[in-house]
């Protein structure tokens, strides 16, 4: 895996300072990486505010040099790493290749910066960036190697994920343990999507396992 180097021109750029964060956006769009670029010169940016753009095919894209200040947390740009994902990630989960880029970029980001947090843009100001559809949570244990277990309903990412696991527990189907956790991985989670919108469950009523 690689970064693509971009070679956008910018206008002056302050120094990024110590890094203690690297911040997860969407675009909650469709766009690329040159097109955001023209957008926040045209806004009077120095160029693009983020440090790194992720596409649906999950190439990533070098935006802001990784030593100059960038801007996409407003006020609060210093020591911030921006990765932008594309795509609107609050009706869509990232594609598997966004993720996988992204784990991959984050370990190399954290391999540099080891004390760096990784965190979504909503953690720091009043926005559902980078949408309701990526699990910061998620991503960690994915970088740690961890397969994420979901326990309860409100754990799950919400949108049809949650949704199917909600209509199936009030079927009766899908219950947890003696202690009410259910213990699903999201692979588990989006073979049982898969099976009701294929229509699996319905008219059931009986419980299983």
């Amino acid at each position: 895996m690689k970064i693509i180097e971009t070679n956008f021109a910018f206008k002056s750029l302050a120094p990024l300072g110590q890094v203690t964060d690297i911040v997860i956006h969407h675009v909650a769009g469709q766009s690329t990486a040159a097109a955001i670029h023209q957008q926040h010169l045209g806004q009077g940016w120095a160029g693009i505010g983020y440090h790194f753009f992720v596409d649906d095919a999950g190439q990533i894209f070098r935006g802001r040099p990784l030593n100059a200040l960038g801007a996409h947390v407003l006020s609060q740009n210093a020591g911030k790493i921006g990765v932008c994902l594309n795509g609107n990630l609050e009706v869509r989960r990232p594609t598997d290749a966004q993720i996988g880029s992204l784990i991959w970029l984050l370990g190399v980001l954290r391999q540099w910066h080891p004390k760096a947090k990784v965190r979504g843009h909503k953690e720091f100001m009043a926005t559902n960036c980078p949408g309701k559809f990526v699990s910061i949570q998620e991503i960690l244990k994915m970088m740690e190697g961890e397969e994420l277990r979901y326990n309860r309903v409100d754990e799950i990412p919400a949108g049809d994920l949650r949704n199917t696991i909600q209509k199936l527990i009030g079927m009766g189907i899908l219950r947890g343990n003696e202690k009410g956790d259910l213990d699903l991985s999201m692979d588990m989670i989006r073979i049982l999507v898969i099976n009701d919108r294929a229509g699996t469950y319905d008219g059931a009523a009986k419980a299983v396992g």
